[in-house]
C-alpha cells in the first residue's frame, strides 16, 4: 500500500468541499450521504480517472442488477427492461442537491418480491411429483442467458432447476426426499436472508456494484464487513485464513493468507465454491445462497476445533464433484508465514530451495521477509555446506509489502531502480535499491505460478529485466499490477457531522498501477516465464485478466537501469531440454489430462435433466496428482519443483 495517509488528507479536505452532507446526516440520510461520497471519490481519485456520467450509470445498473440475480432465475424479463431504460438518472441522483436512492431501493424492493415469489413456486413444485426421465437439457450457466419473460417461465425455470438438483443428489447417494428436504430448508432460508436485509445491506451491493465497473479491486464495505476486512488485515482472526466473497448462489474462496490454516493444509483452493459447512463431526449445514456474513461466521471459529467444508473444486473435471476439506482452526500468526528453505542435492550439486509465503513485516520493524532471506542467503544456507544455485519460490506468494518486494530484489542486484509507480495524474515514482552489493551472486532461478501476485511480480520482473535470474513456472504471474488504498468513510462523515455519526463503512479504492524498470505494466500481462513448465493450476479462472472490468496492460518509458546479465539466448535451449522430460514424465501427464478436462468443462452449459443418461455419462476422469501445497509439500511429490531443479542444472551448464 502506499501514501494511505497523503489520499485520506486529500480527500477530507477537497473532495467532499461541494456535497451537502451535513444535510442530509442532519435528516438523518445515511446512506444516501454514502453513496454521494462513494460517488465523489471514484471521481476524484480512482486511477482510470473516469466520472460518474450516464456511461457508467449504464454500466452501474447492468452491474447491480447482475449482482442481485447473477444467474437470471429472479427478475422477469420486464423488470430488467424497465430499470434499464432508468439508468442515466442514477449517477443524477446522487450529484443533486439532496442524495437519493429512492430508485436503488425500489430495484432491491422488487428484487424481494421476485424471491418470495420463486420461493413460492419452488415450494409448490417440491410438493409435487417430478420426472427425471425426460430427455430434456438444464441450461445450467444462465450469465449470458435471457430472464424469464413471465411468471409462467419463471415457474419452468425453477422446475428445471429443482430437477438439476434432484439429479445431482442420486449421483451423491442422496434419497430424493432428503434432496427435497434440503431444497425446502435452502429455499426457506434463501427467503428469510433476503427479507431480513437492511439499508446498509442494499447500500453495499448497489455501491459495489459501481466500484466493480472501475476496477474488481475497487471495493465498498458496509460497516460489518469493514470489521471483518480489518480482522484479516491484521491476521488476528481465530479460523482458517481464507478471505471470500459472492458470485451468485456461491461463497468463493478469494484468497488464502499465507502461514494460516488453510494455506498450509493445502486442500483449500482459490475460487473454490464453499457449499457446505460442517462442525466438527456434525452434520454438514448447506450454505449455498446463503448470506456471505452468515457463511463466514460458521466458518470462524475457536483455535483447534475442526470445520469440515464441502467445495466444488475449482479444478473439477466433470459436473457435480464436490471435495471435503478438513481444517483446524488456528490463530493466523505472521511468524507461520516465515520464509524457509531446504537444501536439495542433485546431480552432484547443492540447491538452496528459499520458500517466501508472503512479502509480510513485523510492525515493530525486528522481522521481515527481506531481512530473514538476507539471513537466509548469508548465514544458515551456507552452515549446511557449499551452495551451487537458489530457487526462490514464489508460487504461492500473493503480495504483501512492497518496499519488502525492493529490498528482496536488492539482495540479488548491487543497486538500481526496482518498480515504478504511476499516479492518475502520471506522475512516476521509482522505487531503489539504495545498498551496496549482494546476499547472492551466484545462478538464481525464480518459480512462479498464477498465485504469484502483486509483490512477487515486482521481483520476478526485476530478476527477468537485469537478467539476473531465470523465471521458471505458468504461462505467466497473476497479474495484479495496482495499487489499493483503503478509505475510512465514517472518519471523513465525523469530520462533517455534528454529534456523533453513524459509521459508515470504508472505501477500498484503486489509486496507482505498477511498472517494471523496462516499462511494461505487471497488470493482466503479469510476468512471463522464461521457461514454461506445466502447473496444477493451468486452466483455472485465476488470472487477474479473468476478473471483469479488470484495468488493461499499458507501458510508460523504462527508467535507466543496467542489466548485469543477457539469459534470452539460452532460453530457447534450457525450453527445449525441459519440454522433453514433461513429456515424459507421468505427473505432468496427468495436469495436462486434467486440464483438457477442466477445459471441455468450461465450454459445456448445459447437462441433461434425464438421471440414467447422467448416470452413463459420469465417468472417471483423470485426475492431476496430489502436488505439493502448503506444509503438504514436505509430503507430497512436486514435480514442478524437481523440473524447476533440473532447469537449474541446465543452466548452470551453461
Amino acid at each position: 500500500m502506499v501514501r494511505p495517509l497523503v489520499l485520506l488528507a486529500l480527500v477530507s479536505c477537497t473532495a467532499l468541499a461541494d456535497l451537502p452532507l451535513a444535510a442530509s446526516l442532519a435528516a438523518g440520510e445515511t446512506e444516501p450521504a454514502v453513496a454521494s461520497m462513494v460517488a465523489s471519490l471514484l471521481s476524484t481519485y480512482h486511477y482510470d480517472g473516469r466520472p460518474v456520467d450516464d456511461a457508467i450509470a449504464k454500466e452501474w445498473m447492468d452491474a447491480y442488477l447482475e449482482a442481485l440475480d447473477f444467474n437470471h432465475v429472479f427478475f422477469l424479463q420486464s423488470d430488467i427492461d424497465a430499470y434499464r431504460a432508468k439508468a442515466t438518472t442514477i449517477d443524477d441522483d446522487l450529484r443533486s442537491g439532496r442524495p437519493k436512492l429512492e430508485l436503488a431501493m425500489e430495484i432491491y424492493e422488487r428484487y424481494r418480491q421476485r424471491v418470495r415469489e420463486r420461493v413460492a413456486d419452488a415450494n409448490v413444485i417440491l410438493d409435487g411429483p417430478l420426472d427425471l426421465t425426460n430427455d430434456e437439457d438444464y441450461l445450467f450457466d444462465r450469465k449470458d442467458a435471457p430472464w424469464p419473460r413471465d411468471a409462467a417461465d419463471a415457474k419452468d425455470l425453477w422446475r428445471q432447476r429443482i430437477e438439476e438438483q434432484l439429479v445431482l443428489g442420486a449421483l451423491s447417494d442422496k434419497s430424493e426426499e432428503e434432496t427435497r428436504d434440503l431444497l425446502r430448508k435452502r429455499y426457506h432460508r434463501l427467503e428469510t436472508d433476503t427479507m431480513s436485509a437492511e439499508p446498509m445491506d442494499a447500500l453495499e451491493r448497489y455501491l459495489t456494484s459501481l466500484t466493480t465497473v472501475f476496477d474488481p479491486h475497487t471495493i465498498y464495505f458496509k460497516p460489518a464487513s469493514q470489521d471483518n476486512f480489518d480482522i484479516e488485515m491484521q491476521n488476528s482472526l481465530e479460523g482458517i485464513g481464507a478471505s471470500l466473497r459472492t458470485v451468485g448462489e456461491y461463497t468463493i474462496v478469494a484468497d488464502l493468507i499465507a502461514g494460516g490454516p488453510a494455506e498450509k493444509g493445502g486442500k483449500l483452493q482459490v475460487n473454490d465454491k464453499i457449499i457446505a459447512v460442517a462442525q466438527g463431526n456434525a452434520e454438514p449445514v448447506d450454505v449455498i445462497d446463503l448470506n456471505i456474513d452468515r457463511v463466514v461466521r460458521q466458518i470462524r471459529g475457536k483455535k483447534g476445533t475442526e470445520v469440515r467444508l464441502t467445495v466444488i473444486p475449482a479444478d473439477a473435471t466433470q459436473p457435480g464433484e464436490t471435495r471435503i476439506v478438513s481444517i483446524v482452526r488456528d490463530k493466523v500468526v505472521l511468524a507461520d508465514s516465515d520464509a524457509d528453505f531446504v537444501v536439495k542435492e542433485v546431480g552432484g550439486k547443492r540447491i538452496a530451495v528459499i520458500d517466501v509465503p508472503s512479502f509480510y513485516v513485523d510492525p515493530g520493524g525486528k522481522r521481515s521477509a527481506s531481512r530473514d532471506l538476507e539471513r537466509i542467503l548469508r548465514k544458515d544456507m551456507l552452515e549446511t555446506g557449499a551452495i551451487d544455485g537458489v530457487v526462490l519460490d514464489l508460487r504461492q506468494n500473493g503480495g504483501g509489502s512492497l518496499q519488502e518486494a525492493v529490498n528482496m530484489t536488492g539482495l540479488f542486484i548491487d543497486r538500481g531502480p526496482v518498480v515504478q509507480i504511476r499516479e492518475r495524474s502520471g506522475e512516476i515514482e521509482t522505487l531503489e535499491d539504495k545498498r551496496g552489493g549482494t546476499a547472492w551472486d551466484g545462478p538464481l532461478v525464480v518459480l512462479t505460478s498464477p498465485l504469484s501476485a502483486s509483490a512477487s511480480e515486482i521481483v520476478a520482473g526485476a530478476i527477468q529485466d537485469y537478467g539476473r535470474g531465470l523465471i521458471v513456472g505458468s504461462k505467466s504471474t497473476h497479474g495484479k499490477g495496482s495499487v489499493q488504498t483503503v478509505v475510512s468513510l465514517s472518519e471523513m462523515m465525523a469530520r462533517l457531522s455534528r454529534g456523533t455519526p453513524p459509521r459508515a463503512g470504508a472505501l477500498k479504492l484503486t489509486t496507482q498501477k505498477f511498472y517494471r524498470v523496462n516499462g511494461e505494466s505487471t497488470q493482466v500481462r503479469g510476468v512471463q516465464a522464461d521457461v514454461v513448465v506445466p502447473s496444477p493450476w493451468d486452466g483455472l479462472d485465476i488470472y487477474e485478466g479473468d476478473l471483469e472490468h479488470a484495468l488493461p496492460w499499458d507501458e510508460i518509458a523504462p527508467t535507466t537501469y543496467t542489466p548485469v546479465g543477457k539469459l534470452e539466448p539460452l532460453v530457447a535451449g534450457l525450453q527445449a531440454k525441459s519440454d522433453g522430460r514433461v513429456a515424459s514424465t507421468e505427473a505432468f501427464t496427468k495436469m495436462k489430462e486434467a486440464e483438457a478436462e477442466r477445459e471441455k468443462l468450461k465450454e459445456q452449459k448445459s447437462v441433461s435433466l434425464n438421471l440414467e443418461k447422467r448416470k452413463a455419462e459420469r465417468k472417471e476422469t483423470p485426475d492431476a496428482p496430489e502436488t505439493a501445497k502448503g506444509d503438504a509439500k514436505k509430503d507430497l511429490p512436486d514435480p514442478v519443483l524437481d523440473e524447476a531443479l533440473a532447469v537449474m542444472m541446465d543452466f548452470m551448464a551453461h
